[in-house]
């Protein structure tokens, strides 16, 4: 096969991990704009609002990361009707969340109105309703999308997500913090608004609940979605325990180091999404542990031969690039500097499929666990010992060495034998 018949061959593959790259990209320089257009009280406040998100991940109840797996794993074993079931329950349990979502993001504003805390935060809570409501619409249809491997559609989504966070991003030369709340809540209504129009035309959207899928759905998706709730715990670990113990400000300084390790695990993240369902379907048709060993490898060499020259680059120069542009943020250069360090550990991902594949997920959340009480405990243990936020990135970094050679070497060793 010559190269160009390997690129045609790999065309969606290609487009969709570029789709990905292009991410952090958009990321940044939308949030290069909110650090240059907003103080690092207002950055701070907004960084420290969205934290509910995360908190709040687990209101799926696993359907959605049910729905993702269960897709491939059936029609790897030729059961087509269970997957129309299946998604039919999964976008009917989207209103029952929506409404849950609802009631409790009215009681995040009331409690930012009576708390008497800047008017800031109460604004915020836009995003916050944006979230609570569409958020689950969005994680159906991106995950039926991705599901059935159609892999250009999701990167055409992600490049008008991308687009539309950067615009947004924009707005905030011109109207301030309120560009910030804009940016913050595009993507979950506009997100969702197109993702249900391409798959209303292309599968067809159904709506009823069928409990005993619902069920099924839960029982397969619950500890996947508790792997990534104590995942996304951990991406948010650091500045929660900043958030806590500190004020609003320091969190804005620190979300330099933020935005640099939500950079670095974007790729391998696509990298994970493009190999997970294809890995459920092998699984599905083989029930062969040892077959998964080869996704294990692909993910380790692409992600370390993507991040570790970068992370290198960026430990030896961010601090100039926050002193030329992001004067405002030089208090977190140190920060920065480690956060470049411990973005080598994110290589890891996508060698933790063979968990939720095989569904022992139980191994990997008590990795996870573990990993989230270690930043806990040795970020507060660094802000009393008066180590500031370097001390915090540093028990990052040792939290997140962990989990890479955990979810490695676990992997490795279940996938030694069938």
């Amino acid at each position: 096969m010559t190269i160009k018949q390997r690129i045609q061959h790999h065309q969606k593959d290609i487009f969709f991990i570029a789709a990905n790259i292009s991410t952090p990209v958009f990321g940044f320089a939308g949030s290069i704009l909110a650090a240059k257009f907003l103080t690092p009280f207002e950055f701070g406040v907004s960084q420290t609002v969205m934290l509910i998100t995360s908190y709040f991940f687990f209101m799926q109840l696993g359907v959605y990361s049910g729905l993702s797996r269960n897709i491939a794993y059936y029609q790897g074993k030729g059961d087509l009707e269970k997957v129309e079931r299946q998604t039919a329950t999964s976008y009917k349990f989207s209103f029952y969340n929506a409404g849950v979502g609802i009631v409790l993001a009215l009681a995040f504003l009331v409690y930012h109105l009576l708390a008497e805390k800047s008017h800031l935060y109460a604004w915020m809570d836009i995003a916050i309703l944006a979230f609570f409501v569409f958020s689950p619409f969005y994680q159906h249809f991106e995950t039926l999308i991705r599901a059935r491997q159609d892999f250009k559609a999701s990167a055409r989504y992600t490049f008008y997500d991308n687009i539309l966070n950067l615009v947004c991003a924009v707005s905030m030369i011109f109207i301030g913090y309120a560009g910030m709340v804009i940016k913050n809540a595009n993507t979950y209504v506009f997100g969702y608004l197109y993702r249900y129009r391409y798959s209303l035309k292309k599968y067809g959207v159904k709506n009823h609940f069928y409990k005993e899928e619902f069920v099924d759905l839960v029982k397969v998706g619950l500890p996947i979605v508790l792997a990534g709730y104590l995942n996304s715990l951990n991406v948010v670990a650091d500045r929660s325990v900043i958030a806590l113990n500190l004020n609003a400000q320091s969190v804005g300084i620190y979300s330099i180091s933020n935005l640099i390790m939500v950079g670095f695990q974007t790729l391998p993240t696509a990298i994970s999404m493009l190999i997970y369902p294809r890995a459920a379907h092998l699984y599905g048709q083989t029930n062969s542990l040892k077959s998964l060993r080869k996704f294990i490898y692909i993910a380790l060499i692409v992600n370390v031969a993507a991040i570790l020259p970068f992370a290198v680059f960026g430990y030896f120069y961010v601090d100039k690039v926050i002193a030329a542009f992001l004067p405002k943020y030089v208090g977190g250069i140190d920060a920065a500097k480690i956060a470049c360090l411990s973005s080598i550990s994110l290589a890891y991902i996508g060698c933790n499929i063979v968990f939720l594949v095989t569904k022992k997920n139980s191994i990997y959340i008590i990795g996870l666990f573990i990993t989230f009480v270690l930043t806990w405990v040795l970020g507060k243990m660094a802000l009393d010992h008066n180590m500031g936020l370097p001390g915090v990135a540093w028990a990052k970094f040792i939290s997140n060495s962990f989990l890479f050679v955990f979810v490695v070497g676990v992997s490795l060793y279940l996938t030694r034998k069938d």
